[in-house]
């Protein structure tokens, strides 16, 4: 594990062993908008110390840990962890370990406005998690998983909920469970203007086509078998449906497929 200090990738790297980043604020800033060093210098010791000991160590084994919460709102989630983040953060780690305060004069209640809006912590909605992963991904310069840290800043419903909507909305986003979905709708809207033509002009034969059918079957004229539609549907058991003669008696038949 690497926490705010080189100990762990340094480690890790002497012996070609995976990482466990517990933080994603590599030295003691405020946030990674202050921190002067990041993550992604902490992974270039690591490469750099398996390579003085002879090993090597792969970003596919590399994991960020996040506090992450998550509602159908980004306020319903920062209110919904709004007072136990703060117990969590001011009451166990500042005033209980001891770890310096990032924001001593900020109070218990605003600290999940703040260590969220500074990249800290992830709460809010899906696609705020999934904004945060991205970020995470171009700030390091790849990892191999995303963790959450089981804080458990909500009711338990309100947790499970969390849970429920990351797997459903999240996981399929770095899972490559929604390109077909995505490739599809793509594709139809690029085609859009071809298909609905397609659509209009079968729209407007279809009445057409079976008012002529219908006339030839009273005449006893129809043909005597299956006609494909004037769409050229080769007799396809979609599009207008078609009229055939029974015997040359003079009444048809619909074929509807």
């Amino acid at each position: 594990a690497a926490v705010q200090s080189p100990s762990g990738m340094v480690t890790a790297g002497r012996h070609g062993l995976s990482v466990l980043s517990l933080n994603v604020v590599a030295d003691r800033g405020k946030g990674p908008k202050t921190q002067t060093k990041t993550l992604a210098d902490f992974w270039k010791i690591a490469e750099e110390t398996a390579e003085e000991h002879g090993q090597t160590v792969n970003r596919e084994n590399w994991r960020v840990v996040v506090h992450t919460h998550v509602a159908e709102t980004r306020k319903e989630a920062v209110e919904q962890a709004r007072e136990r983040a703060g117990w969590y953060q001011r009451d166990y780690f500042e005033n209980t370990l001891g770890v310096e305060a990032p924001f001593p004069d900020l109070p218990k209640e605003k600290l999940v406005d703040k260590l969220t809006a500074e990249g800290v912590w992830a709460v809010g909605t899906p696609d705020d998690i999934i904004e945060t992963i991205y970020r995470l991904d171009e700030q390091t310069g790849g990892f191999g998983g995303f963790l959450i840290q089981a804080t458990e800043w909500g009711t338990r419903e309100q947790v499970r909920h969390s849970y429920e909507l990351i797997a459903r909305y999240v996981m399929p986003r770095f899972k490559g469970q929604l390109t077909g979905v995505e490739d599809s709708q793509k594709w139809y809207a690029e085609s859009r203007k071809f298909l609905n033509d397609l659509r209009v002009q079968s729209l407007d034969q279809a009445p057409e086509l079976y008012d002529r059918r219908k006339a030839q079957v009273g005449s006893g004229s129809c043909p005597a078998r299956r006609e494909s539609d004037s769409l050229g549907n080769g007799g396809r058991p979609f599009g207008p449906p078609a009229f055939f003669c029974d015997g040359g008696k003079g009444y048809g038949r619909q074929i509807t497929g």
